[in-house]
């Protein structure tokens, strides 16, 4: 009996720990045809589709994906916001939050895994610098689980928003 005993604990245990990890989904909408091989300089953006105020989130999106690009290596340069001129041989990575459930840690302090899920939703858009054509967009889909604050999900998102950057680049 006792070995029966442990071994549901040991599921429920499991059970939780996986639930509180939380996730990323990538969604293509309109796939890359063309590496990005072809632009020595990525402008990356992040804007608001939301009603709330959401300028923290946004800037530190911004900070966390620059920093990563950067020590990735893959572009000349790496610039934040939009190209607006001088723009050949530039691609813009716009991410456009258009969802977002904050949980504070407060919240999680005071009320546990029953404050819910932190989640937040991003359309990222390729753009050509030189034409302004789209040349891709992927919805990024975060959330965490009974664990972390809406901070976390910021850098669930950079890291998948890079991600799908050096895929892309081939």
């Amino acid at each position: 009996m006792p070995h029966k005993l442990w071994a549901v604990l040991a599921c429920m245990t499991l059970g939780v720990f996986v639930a509180a990890c939380g996730s990323t989904r990538l969604t293509p909408r309109l796939v890359l045809e063309q590496p990005l091989t072809q632009y020595r300089t990525v402008h990356f953006a992040a804007e608001a589709a939301v009603a709330e105020d959401v300028s923290k989130q946004l800037s530190d999106l911004e900070e966390k994906v620059l920093k990563q690009l950067t020590k990735e290596e893959l572009f000349q340069t790496v610039l934040l916001g939009k190209c607006t001129d001088s723009c050949s041989n530039a691609v813009n990575v716009i991410a456009m939050l258009t969802d977002i459930r904050k949980v504070s840690s407060f919240a999680r302090i005071m009320i546990g895994m029953w404050a819910g899920k932190a989640t937040m939703t991003s359309e990222v858009n390729f753009v050509d610098g030189a034409s302004g054509r789209i040349l891709g967009t992927y919805y990024v889909h975060a959330e965490d689980a009974n664990q972390g604050d809406t901070g976390s999900l910021v850098s669930r998102t950079a890291k998948a928003i890079v991600k799908l950057i050096k895929t892309n680049f081939r």
